[in-house]
């Protein structure tokens, strides 16, 4: 402690030590002199010397976690610093149900999906909360610190142009109607559109939802909601790219503006993950578990037949002939290229950013499956109706069905597996988030 900054006293369980060590870092870098180590100097007296680094505190930190509602010590601590008046705790656990008696009534700062963004919402609120509870304000700073509160991160910019790209899908959607509403396959049993239409309206709806949690979230990085922007908005850009083929002008036309929409939807996603060098650093400070290999080859065979059924006959043509994706104009650029992305969403997940790959995994998985169900179920319905052979569906659709739905159920299994890490955290020293 130097005195040129407000000192901050951080009171946490040891073994959460590395999972705070992300939060120590983040709060040096913005100027704020952090005690936190608990090595006490030779010939020092233990208890003696926390509490005159506690009492000489401008401000004191509680880190409420699973082991420190059972901590002796933090509790001591937290008890001193409420007495002063100058206590903020945080919660890097679900815990608001088991903290102390005396202290559920103090407003706390949720930290338990901060990743290391110094450019977090909750973050910002931390800070802003430490310089009050410190008396000083920015005017006040000294000059040798760098005391910058962080400010929240806008969600407008990112919103707008999410709900611009929605917007475009919404155009495109219509202008392809007969693609994907009245397509005019002859003789099938029931409407064609009941299987053309739901891969595009799953695109779209969910670039909507995407947008709408993201909003929800008020500022603090939904990494799910982000990733599932981004992935739809994937979806869209490839269906989009593989309908450029068409004869008709409106079909094109409605092509390019799903091309666009899909470009948006992705933009704005990037834009809600800014400032993207310090996400990138906040990934690295963070320990890098993979996540479960069951999962990741999961996705991987999802991939793997994806790609398969896209070089494998999915309907009969006419007597004695079949039909392939891969073989139909632009028409395999939608299915290779979502199990190209999928292996994308992986290196995303072993990066440290399972949430966002979680995210972009699922929303692949919607769009791929649905979009095999075009190609086993119009064959089908011709083939209920007709029972003639001429018009029946081949193991290219059901491949690619099942390939999809594996994408899926990865992108979910990842998603169930950070909240199964995230209550054992503690024992595994990992950061308040993993994703």
């Amino acid at each position: 402690m130097d005195g040129s900054a407000p000192v901050i006293f951080l009171s946490y369980a040891s073994a959460d030590r590395e999972r705070v060590r992300p939060l120590v870092a983040a709060l040096e870098a913005q100027g704020l002199d952090v005690w936190w180590d608990r090595e006490i100097p030779g010939g020092q007296n233990y208890s003696e010397y926390i509490a005159k680094q506690l009492n000489g505190a401008d401000c004191v930190v509680v880190a409420w976690s699973q082991k420190s509602v059972r901590s002796e010590w933090v509790f001591e601590e937290a008890e001193r610093g409420k007495r002063r008046r100058i206590l903020i705790p945080v919660f890097i656990d679900d815990v608001a149900d088991a903290v102390p008696l005396g202290f559920g009534l103090l407003q706390a700062i949720d930290l338990q999906s901060w990743t290391g963004d110094p450019g977090a919402l909750e973050f910002g609120q931390l800070v802003n909360a430490i310089l009050t509870a410190a008396g000083t304000t920015v005017a006040d700073k000294p000059a040798s610190a760098e005391l910058t509160p962080t400010a929240a991160p806008s969600v407008k910019v990112p919103i707008l142009v999410g709900l611009s790209a929605a917007t475009l899908m919404a155009l495109g959607f219509a202008l392809l109607s007969n693609v994907y509403l009245t397509p005019g396959f002859p003789a099938t049993a029931a409407p064609a559109a009941l299987v053309t239409a739901p891969a595009a309206l799953a695109v779209l709806v969910g670039s909507v939802l995407a947008v709408g949690a993201i909003a929800a979230a008020k500022g603090t990085r939904n990494w799910l909601a982000i990733g599932l922007l981004g992935g739809f908005g994937f979806e869209a850009l490839v269906k989009g790219l593989s309908l450029l083929g068409a004869s008709s002008g409106r079909t094109v036309t409605g092509a390019l503006i799903w091309v666009l929409g899909g470009s948006v939807a992705i933009a704005a996603a990037a834009l809600a993950l800014r400032p993207v060098r310090q996400q990138m650093a906040a990934l690295r400070n963070q320990s890098r578990r993979p996540p479960p290999v069951s999962l990741t080859l999961l996705v991987l065979l999802g991939a793997v037949l994806v790609v398969v059924a896209s070089f494998a006959p999915f309907n009969v043509a006419h007597p004695g002939g079949t039909r392939v994706v891969a073989e139909l104009s632009a028409d395999g650029v939608d299915p290779l290229a979502t199990a190209a992305a999928a292996l994308g969403a992986i290196v995303l997940a072993y990066a440290g950013a399972r949430r966002l790959a979680a995210g972009v995994l699922i929303a692949l998985g919607i769009g791929s499956a649905l979009l095999w169900i075009r190609y086993a179920g119009v064959p089908g319905l011709q083939w209920i109706e007709n029972h003639d052979g001429v018009a029946s569906p081949k193991v290219g659709g059901f491949l690619g069905i099942a390939g999809g739905l594996l994408i899926l159920l990865g992108g979910w299994g990842y998603r169930a597996s950070i909240g199964r890490r995230a209550r054992t955290s503690a024992e595994r020293g990992h950061a308040f988030s993993t994703s």
